[in-house]
């Protein structure tokens, strides 16, 4: 009997679906899932995922999957496209291709413990998913995904987090970042190694085939992931991987990042989780106190436009969340921070996790005619002035969380205050093969 314990920074998978299957046909494998609730609160029905290995003559797997001593099936969907194991050090080989996810909904009660059976069988029929289920527009890069609480959308380009709408209050206006053009609200992870230009992932370009990084997905009514790989440009050599997990029905995103350095880089900065925004989208900054109370600074007076408040705070990369409000017209992103860490070869200084720092800044160098080319951001700054060596690996999972402010008073960051708590702990889930 083999166990296989998921971490539970790993369980960022939300699908529902529905099968009406034949019952009685024997199975070819079969696994025990057990989901532990790890908060003493109600949670609801919540998103698993149940990570199994095929046997090796299987490429198109269907499956059954009831909760334990009942016959009927639980409604689930297969994610054929892995999440990167971005926790690995320099060199690791990459995911196993006979891993796949199985997802599903459990509703999960403080403290509970609950028990599914999955079967991979032969044959199976699917009935219509039910509601609720994701939207699509556009292919690929440039997918725009309705999960119903929000919209996002990815850039044609770079396939970078491109912008949200925020729908739990009724359908608002697309928020976004627009130069030139519109660009990415996620830049990075990102390289600044002069004398090249800061490198990005948002740099890539699927228009160019020499910044085109490798593409897979899966997309379907109940689950969308996209996993990007390739050289960042303009950082000297480094191999980078962004994944971006969509569920229909939930207002987040769930993101991973790794990078590679494959040469010795003598870097200005390594950042990721950076969110940035055109100036008056978001007002303020948002983080918790260490008693975890929302904490609000100042990045835009809409009575004082041209007024750049510059860095409104330094705060701990370790941080539970932190992000951009604007609680006026009652909306926000913050990013959720699962995990971060990082790897060098034995024997190196190698980067240290110590070093690493959130900003909130409004940058204001652009002038003149150009003004309105200024913007608000929130990153992580891994690193300071520092030769990176070959080898060193930075790695991060986070959930990018929409959210809705109430009216003024106590209560007003109680939904935001809820998602954070479930979102920062995670179900524990076992797949026990039979």
């Amino acid at each position: 009997m083999k166990i296989i314990l998921i971490p539970a920074v790993a369980l960022w998978l939300a699908c529902t679906g529905c099968g009406h299957l034949n019952l009685e046909q024997p199975a070819i494998a079969s696994w025990s899932i057990a989901v532990t609730e790890s908060l003493e609160i109600d949670r609801g029905s919540w998103p698993i995922v149940a990570r199994v290995r095929l046997p090796a003559d299987i490429d198109d797997p269907l499956f059954v999957l009831r909760r334990q001593g009942r016959r009927a099936p639980v409604a689930h969907q297969l994610l054929a496209v892995v999440e990167p194991d971005v926790t690995r050090r320099a060199n690791a080989s990459e995911a196993d291709d006979r891993l796949v996810d199985v997802c599903f909904f459990a509703d999960l009660r403080a403290g509970a413990r609950r028990r599914f059976d999955l079967d991979l069988v032969a044959e199976s029929r699917q009935a219509p998913p039910g509601a609720p289920a994701l939207k699509y527009r556009g292919a690929r890069f440039g997918t725009t995904v309705d999960t119903g609480p929000v919209e996002f959308a990815f850039d044609p380009v770079s396939g970078q987090l491109l912008s949200y709408v925020p729908q739990q209050n009724g359908r608002g206006g697309e928020l976004g970042f627009v130069q030139h053009r519109r660009i990415p609200i996620h830049w990075n992870p990102d390289v600044w190694a002069p004398p090249a230009s800061w490198g990005h992932a948002s740099d890539w370009n699927s228009s160019n085939p020499e910044r085109t990084p490798d593409f897979s997905e899966s997309r379907g009514p109940l689950a969308y992931r996209s996993v990007r790989r390739g050289l960042m440009p303009s950082s000297n050599g480094t191999l980078t991987e962004i994944s971006y997990t969509v569920f229909a029905g939930m207002p987040f995103i769930l993101e991973s990042s790794r990078m590679e350095f494959t040469n010795d880089t003598d870097v200005r900065a390594v950042r990721h989780n950076e969110l940035v925004f055109n100036r008056g989208i978001h007002t303020h900054g948002i983080w918790p106190d260490a008693a975890g109370k929302p904490q609000l600074g100042r990045l835009f007076d809409p009575q004082d436009p041209r007024k750049i408040y510059g860095n409104i705070k330094l705060l701990k990369a370790d941080i539970p969340w932190i992000g951009l409000v604007h609680p006026r017209e009652g909306y926000g992103i913050v990013i959720v921070n699962n995990w971060y860490g990082s790897s060098a070869p034995e024997g190196s200084a190698g980067p240290h996790d110590g070093d690493a720092v959130y900003n909130l800044f409004d940058y204001g160098e652009h002038a003149g005619e150009n003004f309105h080319f200024n913007f608000s951001y929130v990153c992580r700054s891994l690193l300071p002035p520092v030769t990176v060596v070959k080898g060193s690996v930075f790695g991060e999972r986070s959930a990018f969380l929409t959210f809705s402010v109430g009216l003024d008073g106590d209560g007003r960051y109680d939904r935001l205050l809820r998602w954070t708590k479930l979102l920062g702990n995670l179900p524990v889930v076992e797949v026990t093969a039979k």
